[in-house]
């Protein structure tokens, strides 16, 4: 991921940052002064965020899961409205045979009802992997991802 946030620094693109933790100060220690000006951050939940700009990509790896159930509806709501049309979303949820699945926190579809969200995107590939592989922490767990290249139509 670090690879292509460098890309899009280096093009010039705005680029807007969102996480619970406050990892600003680590993003902004990799960026050059002029990538910086382009870079704005805010350490939010997306459950918390009302709107976001207008944007062509959106890309969210790994934190929609985390949505909480109750508002996920609302967050996708905001996520794929503030996509410009012929733009693209980019992201993954976790399916329904995650180790984490049961957990009452966290948002999990299966495959049917992440295309169903997609019905005004033009869906450029969508895949639904299984793997064991450890987590940010060093623990072993089982993943069950659905990753997801889409073009708003």
């Amino acid at each position: 991921m670090e690879e292509i946030q460098y890309i899009y620094y280096e093009s010039g693109y705005n680029v807007l940052g969102i996480d619970k933790e406050n990892t600003e100060e680590l993003i902004r220690n990799k960026l050059t002064i002029d990538e910086n000006k382009n870079f704005a951050f805010i350490q939010s939940r997306f459950e918390e965020i009302a709107t976001l700009p207008s944007s062509d990509l959106v890309i969210s790896m790994f934190s929609l899961p985390f949505c909480e159930p109750s508002k996920f509806s609302n967050v996708w709501e905001t996520i794929s409205n503030s996509i410009n049309p012929s733009g693209y979303f980019v992201g993954n949820f976790f399916g329904k045979n995650d180790e984490w699945y049961g957990n009452k926190n966290m948002t999990f579809c299966d495959l049917l009802e992440v295309k169903s969200m997609l019905e005004q995107f033009e869906v450029i590939n969508i895949n639904e992997k299984e793997y064991d592989k450890k987590t940010a922490l060093g623990k072993l767990k089982h993943w069950d991802v659905i990753e997801v290249f889409a073009r708003l139509v």
